[in-house]
């Protein structure tokens, strides 16, 4: 997947992705528990066939879904390898 928007906040260092899941990103077909994600990072939700959803654990991510990520910045690079 592609980062499809980016936002960073002021006097937090942290940043705001947004990620496209294609069927070949390593998270497809994965639920939120299973993925290494990084411990600077934290799935803020998913937006899937126009709906925004609060996604939890037992959450299974799918092509064409898109997920919102808040993290800090050394953390983007895992993040983007996990959604390529």
């Amino acid at each position: 997947g592609e980062v499809v928007a980016l936002m960073r906040l002021n006097n937090i260092n942290s940043e705001i992705l947004e990620f496209e899941v294609k069927s070949t990103s390593r998270v497809t077909g994965k639920m939120i528990r299973e993925l290494d994600f990084p411990k600077a990072a934290t799935i803020g939700g998913v937006v899937r066939n126009g709906k925004g959803i609060i996604a939890l654990g037992g959450f299974e991510i799918r092509a064409g879904d898109r997920v919102v990520v808040c993290c800090l910045p050394e953390a983007i690079p895992k993040i983007e390898r996990l959604f390529l």
